[in-house]
């Protein structure tokens, strides 16, 4: 845990160099608008945006994982069952 926080604030120091270093004012056509933003908003917004979406996928991973784990459990409690009621039905060879 401790290398991820290290390995993420370089991340973070390096990004707020290369964005401080990006000040001047680009057009950006957003849908059919065209606005004026400066470069630091810029990577900003698309830092957010990038950061959500990959929440949004990491969740949504985690999610089918936890659900394809879930369906196999819940498929051996039916095997287990069903063995345990042919053990039952079945008449004992003597």
């Amino acid at each position: 845990m401790k290398a991820k926080l290290v390995i993420l604030m370089i991340l973070l120091i390096l990004f707020t160099i290369f964005v401080t270093e990006n000040t001047e004012e680009v057009g950006v056509m957003l849908f059919f608008w065209p606005i004026m933003l400066s470069k630091i908003v810029l990577l900003i917004i698309t830092l957010v945006v990038g950061f959500v979406l990959g929440l949004i996928t990491a969740a949504l991973s985690e999610r089918k994982h936890t659900k394809i784990i879930r369906e196999k459990e819940e498929n051996e409690k039916i095997r287990t069952k069903l063995a345990e009621q042919q053990k039952i039905n079945q008449p004992d060879k003597q």
